[in-house]
């Protein structure tokens, strides 16, 4: 499986090569986190991504016939309608695109967004 092939790869050497010791990463990223005894940023973590993603779309569908697939793209869907419907409530297209509805413009006016 996905996770398998991941922990047979070169990733661990790739690590070795670009870790950086004198970054320090927040606890939060490195305190347990759910199944995972070194935190979110762990390579359990990382390499599980994928899986537990489908999972999570499962989960959030209980009780309906649902293939993964099906259920990752009903979680999408609804993650497009409630973000369309909140731009629609609050300033129709232009709120997406860093403007307020007065028409002025939302970032510091260089063009760069």
């Amino acid at each position: 499986g996905i996770v398998r092939d991941l922990e047979g790869s070169a990733v661990y050497a790739e690590k070795e090569r670009l870790e950086d010791p004198t970054v320090a990463y927040p606890e939060y990223y490195t305190q347990r986190f759910h199944a995972y005894d070194e935190g979110n940023l762990s390579w359990q973590a990382a390499f599980e991504v994928e899986p537990a993603t489908y999972s999570m779309a499962l989960r959030a569908f209980k009780g309906e016939a649902l293939s993964w697939q099906q259920a990752q793209q009903k979680l999408r869907d609804s993650y497009n309608r409630c973000v369309l419907e909140h731009i629609a409530a609050h300033g129709g297209a232009q709120a997406a695109h860093g403007r307020g509805g007065d028409g002025e413009r939302g970032d510091d006016g260089d063009g760069d967004g």
